[in-house]
C-alpha cells in the first residue's frame, strides 16, 4: 500500500512538472553535467527606449505601408554589456571580461586573456559593414599579448562582435549604414511594410 500512495505522488508530481513546464511554452532536458547553456543575450536598459522606438517604427510601416527610418545611437558601455553575454570564449586562450571603446571608423575590443596559467590581455580592432541589411564585422587585427589570432578564431570573434550589435536593433531593420564616432556608434536603417 505504501509503494502504491508513493507511486501515485511521483506520478503526480511528474505530471504536474510536466504540465508546468508545458503551460510555460517551454520544457527543456536537463543539461549534460558539467555543461553551461548558451547565453542569451539581452538588451541592456539604455538601449530599450530606442529598441521599443524602433519597434513602433516598424509597426508603423506595417499600417501605412510606408517605409519609416529609424537611427539607433549605441555607447561603449551598451556594447560592452552586450559583448558580456557572449563571453567568456577559447580561442587558443579564454577570453573574459570584453570592454568596448568606440573611435571614428572602428570598433576596439579588450579582453582578459588566461592561456594555462599566464595572464594577459586580448585586443581585437575591427571595423562595422552592412551586409544584405544586416551588420557585419571585420577583423583588422587581434592579438593574445603580442600573438596574432588563427584565421578561425578571428571569425569567430567577427561572429560575436556582429551578434552584440544584432542584439541592440530590432530582428526586421534592414540597416544601412553603421558609423562609429568617438564613443558612439550611430545604426540607421529602415523599419519596412
Amino acid at each position: 500500500m505504501r509503494r502504491f500512495i508513493f507511486g501515485v505522488m511521483v506520478g503526480a508530481l511528474l505530471t504536474v512538472g510536466a504540465q508546468s513546464g508545458l503551460v510555460g511554452g517551454k520544457f527543456e532536458a536537463p543539461l549534460p553535467a558539467g555543461s553551461s547553456p548558451t547565453p542569451t543575450p539581452t538588451v541592456p536598459p539604455a538601449v530599450a527606449v530606442q529598441f521599443d522606438a524602433a519597434q513602433r517604427a516598424l509597426a508603423q510601416a506595417k499600417l501605412s505601408g510606408k517605409a519609416v527610418p529609424v537611427t539607433i545611437t549605441l555607447s561603449e558601455q551598451q556594447l560592452s554589456a552586450t559583448a558580456a553575454t557572449y563571453f567568456p570564449v577559447t580561442y587558443l586562450a579564454t577570453l573574459a571580461d570584453p570592454v568596448v571603446h568606440l573611435r571614428p571608423g572602428q570598433i576596439v575590443l579588450d579582453c582578459a586573456a588566461t592561456l594555462a596559467v599566464l595572464r594577459t590581455t586580448a585586443n581585437i580592432l575591427a571595423t562595422p559593414l552592412v551586409t544584405a541589411g544586416k551588420p557585419a564585422v571585420r577583423i583588422d587585427s587581434a592579438t593574445i599579448g603580442d600573438k596574432s589570432l588563427p584565421d578561425a578564431a578571428r571569425e569567430a570573434l567577427a561572429a560575436n562582435m556582429a551578434s552584440a550589435i544584432v542584439a541592440n536593433i530590432p530582428v526586421n531593420l534592414v540597416v544601412s549604414s553603421i558609423v562609429v564616432g568617438q564613443a558612439t556608434m550611430t545604426v540607421q536603417g529602415t523599419a519596412n511594410p
